[in-house]
């Protein structure tokens, strides 16, 4: 099975597919952006599966982080970008 897993909750906007069948990690996008992950997480979707050799089809799974500031971490959070990664996966 074939897994994305989608992480939207920090400041990097990050994708992955992983197959379990092989225990093997596919493709890995993850850009350092801080805002805007709604309009780049499409973007690293898409090079994710190309990278991969894969459709959207072919994922069996949909992984997202739900994550949440934590007192070690300082910067801003937008609680938009809590909900980008849960968003897209229940479309």
């Amino acid at each position: 099975m074939i897994v994305l897993a989608l992480d939207t909750a920090g400041i990097d906007c990050s994708v992955a597919l992983y197959d379990a069948a092989s225990d093997r990690i596919l493709s890995v996008q993850t850009e350092m952006i801080g805002k805007g992950h709604a309009e780049k997480l499409m973007a690293q979707i898409e090079a994710a599966l190309a990278e991969a050799g894969i459709t959207l089809k072919d994922v069996g799974r949909i992984a997202v982080t739900i994550g949440r500031p934590t007192p070690a971490n300082h910067l801003p959070r937008s609680f938009a970008r809590f909900t980008h990664g849960p968003c897209l996966a229940n479309v």
